[in-house]
């Protein structure tokens, strides 16, 4: 089986979830006798390839189209969507108003490319199977983009079995601190780390913050650093493959998620296979990973958010959600569902 995999151009430049998917997807497949591809401008012909698959395509709407429009005469086209509707929302986008799917202009705002949506409705239509990581995300997709298939196959996200046995002593001997609250991811809006400053510097824990994530938004997080006390850290990216991350994860008491929404949340999913608590935004079908093993806030309350993770952080460790994690969400188990659906289709 040959695959063709296609992300945004800038993929692995600025790593999120989104691309951790990507990339963890392509080496798992290649485990299991995949031949996989990352498409770049050395491909000349996609129809070599047996399937094209599209990962989040929201951030390169037109693009992911006509990738998807050449493929179809002879290969089989999968989209991973990666999909979730922005829950803060900013201007509507004029040019929806002329096209079929006028009704999702007052509620997407303009976090999605211009005609974007217009492109992912035909995507959508037009491909062979779309992977949702959640069933909501799937139902969402229906609703908005008025979709009439059944084309749709769940496949979670995943992540990496070494999380599971990080050194805590890396990260307590570099920084001098253990059993805190770990926030992992960019540093922007979506991800609400000023309403989590805030939660936490009125909590009454005992614990320092700690914020690791590139700066992905330079003003807000200016703001983020102007509220905070000498209890919330900010140590700078690091490498997803790095020990000091692992460390990280396995010094950590709690690993919180407060964003306005999660498909689930990688770092979450990394955190609990590392024995950390979680306390994760209720958005985003995050429960279809954590079950009863995490505690969930709005990300729009303070409050909620503060009771979140003070009860997160006063609860004794147990491994209940890493054997929940390791059965369910490794990278392994993820290709094979990939695969599935590609048979399917063939």
């Amino acid at each position: 089986m040959n695959v063709l995999v296609a992300t945004k151009s800038y993929s692995f430049n600025m790593i999120g979830g989104g691309d951790v998917q990507a990339e963890r997807t392509i080496e798992s497949l290649k485990k299991l006798g995949v031949n996989v591809k990352l498409l770049d401008k050395r491909v000349k012909d996609i129809s070599k390839y047996d399937i094209l698959h599209i990962f989040a395509p929201s951030v390169f709407p037109m693009d992911a189209y006509s990738l998807a429009e050449q493929a179809k005469k002879n290969t089989k086209v999968v989209v991973s969507s990666v999909f979730w509707l922005p829950v803060y929302k900013t201007r509507a986008l004029n040019v929806l108003k002329i096209n079929p799917i006028n009704k999702m202009a007052i509620r997407i705002g303009n976090s999605i490319p211009m005609y974007g949506p217009s492109y992912l409705k035909l995507l959508f239509e037009t491909s062979d199977m779309v992977l949702p990581n959640t069933d909501e995300e799937r139902k969402i997709i229906k609703s908005v983009f008025d979709i009439r298939h059944n084309r749709f196959s769940v496949v979670p996200n995943g992540v990496d079995n070494e999380f599971k046995d990080g050194n805590r002593e890396l990260f307590r001997r570099k920084f001098g601190i253990e059993n805190f609250i770990l926030f992992v991811g960019r540093i922007e809006r979506r991800k609400n780390l000023l309403k989590l400053i805030k939660a936490f510097e009125t909590s009454g824990l005992d614990t320092e913050l700690v914020i690791v994530g590139s700066v992905a938004e330079e003003a807000y997080y200016k703001s983020c650093k102007a509220i905070s006390n000498k209890k919330v850290k900010f140590i700078g990216p690091m490498d997803h493959a790095s020990r000091l991350l692992k460390s990280a994860y396995k010094a950590a008491k709690v690993v919180v998620l407060p964003s306005y929404y999660e498909t689930p949340g990688l770092s979450a999913l990394e955190g609990g296979l590392a024995g950390a608590n979680i306390a994760i935004t209720k958005i985003g079908g995050t429960d279809e990973y954590f079950g009863k093993f995490a505690d969930y806030l709005d990300p729009y309350s303070i409050s909620s958010i503060r009771k979140a993770i003070v009860a997160a952080y006063e609860r004794p460790r147990s491994d209940k959600l890493q054997n929940h994690i390791l059965e369910n969400f490794t990278w392994d188990s993820v290709a094979k569902k990939t695969i599935q659906a590609y048979k399917s289709i063939l």
